[in-house]
């Protein structure tokens, strides 16, 4: 069997092979078109028809943008909108778009087109002497967060830096906060470094360190604190410190992941000032000339996003504490077995109940008449029975739930809405929380 279709970048190799042999000079890698005699990765534009824009036709279009890596994901951001914004209208599949949206399209159309003009150098300079870092950059927007992740490679202090992978999501339609996007801007960059490092080293590259910069004080912040926060950001706050990267602070002015979270122009990626390609020039300098390892003063306004994800658990203990201060008739937490501390409630009740058939009115026992309903269904002979037993554990539960979840009890008492309410539809029935 004769094989053919060699190609190289190198022309010493492919001048001894027959020209039948050989492949073009041009030729698709893993569907992605490469040059041989440049050493070029090169785009191929979107495919657009002449047919009725509707949302099928736009989702196809965006869809027919080739880009595994993420190299586009700057340009290719306004299409993945504009679908969003479809969706968020309710237009229907077939749907032909309004004049308005059809203006919007037609200039997406344009930028998704030109992409044919971006090329990329496939060589990134590596060397087996040389050593390699990784460093992702973060950001977040309203509408995206991104990460974009780079390799520096420095040999006798010489240092080259190139783009390897990228990754923008649009924001949920439920619209987070920016710090929380921002988090999760985070979350992904420090799966892209793990990722890359992964393909890497079945290549024998070792990396040497790595490095994660993010321009929002508040989530290196929340990275700092020890503080527990809410579900959402501690799960994922939880993930990112599993990562060995190295967390720094950028300015916003040169995170070239900004430019994946709004909208940029061909011209402006193809621009050789752009930052995109091979990121901030500080990765072409030494260490110790690179942005200082701080997070710079903050304001109110950033303490005040801060302090959010954490405030709600801070006034929730603070309210079962108070709650603790004035809790119930017997102290649970001196009791290690339940029928005991039942066999106990029975007998205070009885008590209570002694109390109140006397008629006592002194404000020492105001308080009491809120077990009234208990004490009406205590027997008062010796022997303790099995519905004793039952209202007992019906009194500690209810004692057990207005310590931990009054604010739940407000909520419901009041008409507002509570987080658990809504989640578990909750209500009260004869005293308790049930669902």
């Amino acid at each position: 069997m004769n094989l053919r279709q060699y190609a190289s970048n190198c022309r010493e190799l492919c001048d001894p092979i027959r020209s039948v042999d050989r492949a073009a000079d041009k030729l698709k890698v893993l569907g992605i078109q490469w040059d041989t005699l440049t050493d070029l990765l090169l785009f191929s534009g979107a495919k657009v028809s002449s047919e009725i824009i509707t949302k099928r036709s736009v989702m196809s279009v965006v869809a027919s943008v080739y880009d595994p890596l993420g190299y586009l994901s700057a340009v290719t951001l306004p299409g993945k909108l504009f679908v969003q914004n479809l969706w968020r209208n309710e237009l229907n599949w077939d749907e032909e778009l309004s004049t308005e949206q059809r203006s919007e399209w037609s200039r997406i159309v344009s930028e998704l087109c030109s992409l044919s003009q971006v090329s990329l150098t496939r060589h990134v300079g590596y060397k087996p002497t040389a050593t390699c870092q990784l460093h992702c950059f973060t950001d977040a927007s309203a509408h995206a967060f991104a990460a974009v992740v780079y390799l520096r490679i420095s040999d006798n202090d010489t240092h080259q830096s190139s783009i390897l992978f990228a990754k923008n999501r649009l924001a949920p339609m439920k619209k987070p906060t920016i710090p929380r996007l921002e988090l999760l801007a985070v979350f992904i960059g420090v799966k892209a470094l793990n990722f890359v490092q992964q393909q890497l080293a079945l290549d024998n590259i070792h990396i040497e360190s790595q490095f994660l910069w993010c321009d929002s004080l508040v989530v290196l912040h929340w990275l700092k604190s020890n503080k527990p926060m809410r579900v959402f950001v501690e799960n994922r706050l939880r993930t990112i410190r599993q990562s060995s990267a190295l967390f720094r602070y950028i300015n916003t002015s040169e995170n070239p992941a900004d430019l994946a979270t709004r909208q940029v122009s061909v011209a402006q990626l193809t621009d050789s000032n752009c930052i995109w390609w091979h990121g901030p020039a500080f990765l072409f300098l030494n260490q110790d000339q690179w942005p200082q390892d701080h997070i710079p003063e903050v304001d109110m306004s950033v303490q005040r996003d801060v302090q959010t994800e954490y405030k709600a658990l801070v006034e929730i203990t603070a309210a079962v504490a108070d709650n603790d201060s004035q809790s119930s008739v017997i102290e649970f937490d001196r009791f290690s077995q339940l029928n005991r501390l039942l066999r106990a409630v029975v007998y205070a009740i009885r008590f209570l109940k002694h109390l109140l058939q006397k008629g006592l009115t002194s404000e020492r026992y105001t308080q009491l008449g809120v077990y009234a309903r208990f004490c009406s269904r205590i027997s008062s002979h010796s022997a303790i029975s099995a519905i004793d037993l039952s209202v007992a554990q019906e009194f500690v539960d209810s004692q057990v739930q207005a310590m931990h979840f009054d604010l739940v009890f407000d909520a419901l008492s009041m008409g507002t809405r509570h987080k658990l309410v809504d989640s578990l539809n909750l209500c009260i029935d004869n005293g308790l929380l049930k669902s």
